[in-house]
């Protein structure tokens, strides 16, 4: 293989530890490509990030002033960054869009160049659109909207439908399209009608195999040190972005009825609030009436987070079905409390229902259902030691980035003829 097959990612944010790119882009990178990100620079002009960077092997060009916040700025940024690429940068042998914010500008890419274009779509985005048009249209049927902002409503809904059909019309174009599950891929695909073959291919966002050193393991658990938590404590590990959809408040509700049969629980949320102040502030509320029942500790480094999560005695996973994007979600977490060695609580939903109870490594409820949650909690807590742990290390030997990597590494090998 040489340096000619160059693969071109694109990503309307910016990469600082995105961790599906970033490990795409090293799984092919070890495989003998050359990958180059481009993507946005949001940091304010006190912090900036630089323009270009090497990380690890992946050359990192920060081209976007931005992230696209608007269509319209969608639109005028991505033909702007069409013609800086085209005409500063040298053919790739493959253009790989992340998210449909940058479907369009590869698409131009890949026609302009004639190369191959993979379309990797993170979430459910069409669901997404879908729960923006019910708000919207709960707007109209508000006699409190007032009739100036009618037209403005009816214009966003239309552009949404446009942005839906056009996004699959981009996707009969594609060499390749992956997502994140295979009941994501499956709708996302339903009745797409290709002129050409298409290879269609599930990624899971799936972390390495991690095991915590002698030396960790004989050291202080970090999370009852640092928050600290008595030592008999019973941690109930939420982390992630900390936010209403995924059940936070209803999670917060279990922990009473949860203290009655496990009364040494305590609720540990590990993330940020994505500045949302009142949601943060409501929880600080929660826990000054809730004295010892919940600890919030900021997110941590990503190399990290594994070694934190391993301090925990289950993690849960209480996402609400707000949108059929939650319903059919697999987040980094559920793969990451597998990889920590913890069993966990999930929302009974079918992709998240598949691991847990595939794997036999934990328990569901029903989200909107404090008791439902507690419940689910309960019987993982009052299982003996060990129950999980066979479970749980068959899931690691199958659930790890180095088994997941291999299939888009053959994706490649197969798009570019590569050996």
């Amino acid at each position: 293989m040489t340096a000619s097959t160059s693969i071109y990612m694109l990503l309307n944010n910016e990469f600082t530890h995105d961790t599906r790119v970033e490990r795409e882009a090293m799984a092919l990178i070890e495989a003998g490509h050359t990958v180059t990100v481009f993507c946005s620079n949001k940091r304010s002009h006190q912090t900036p990030l630089p323009a270009k960077e090497n990380r690890h092997g992946i050359k990192i060009q920060r081209i976007f002033p931005k992230r696209f916040n608007t269509y319209r700025a969608l639109s005028i940024r991505q033909l702007q960054a069409f013609v800086s690429l085209v005409f500063s940068q040298p053919k790739p042998s493959a253009i790989h869009a992340h998210d449909s914010n940058t479907l369009l500008l590869g698409w131009f890419l890949a026609k302009w160049w004639k190369v191959p274009l993979v379309y990797d779509s993170h979430e459910y985005w069409a669901s997404m659109m879908n729960s923006v048009m019910t708000r919207i249209g709960t707007q109209l049927q508000d006699s409190a909207t007032p009739d100036s902002e009618v037209p403005s409503l009816f214009a966003r809904i239309k552009q949404l439908r446009q942005v839906k059909a056009f996004e699959t019309r981009l996707m009969r174009d594609c060499a390749a399209i992956i997502s994140v599950n295979q009941s994501i891929l499956e709708r996302i695909t339903a009745g797409l009608d290709v002129p050409k073959p298409q290879q269609r291919l599930v990624i899971r966002n799936i972390p390495p195999r991690f095991s915590l050193s002698p030396e960790a393991l004989a050291g202080p658990n970090k999370l009852k040190h640092t928050l600290s938590l008595p030592d008999n404590s019973k941690i109930v590990l939420f982390q992630g972005g900390i936010t209403r959809p995924r059940g936070i408040f209803q999670l917060l509700e279990s922990m009473p009825i949860l203290r009655n049969t496990i009364p040494n629980a305590v609720l540990v949320l590990m993330g940020s609030f994505g500045g949302d102040d009142s949601l943060e502030s409501a929880i600080i509320d929660w826990m000054d009436t809730h004295p010892g029942m919940a600890a919030i500790q900021p997110a941590v480094p990503p190399a990290e987070l594994l070694s934190w999560t391993a301090g925990a005695d289950v993690g849960v996973t209480p996402y609400l079905n707000t949108h059929e994007n939650h319903y059919l979600c697999m987040p980094n977490k559920l793969f990451e409390y597998i990889q920590a060695d913890l069993p966990q609580a999930v929302s009974d939903f079918p992709e998240l229902r598949g691991i847990v109870s595939g794997y036999g490594v934990g328990e569901t409820f029903d989200p909107a259902d404090s008791a439902s949650i507690a419940a689910a909690l309960s019987t993982v807590l009052s299982q003996p030691q060990g129950y999980y742990q066979g479970n749980l290390q068959a899931a690691k030997a199958a659930l790890n980035w180095e088994q997941e990597s291999q299939g888009l590494v053959a994706l490649y090998r197969q798009l570019l003829k590569t050996p």
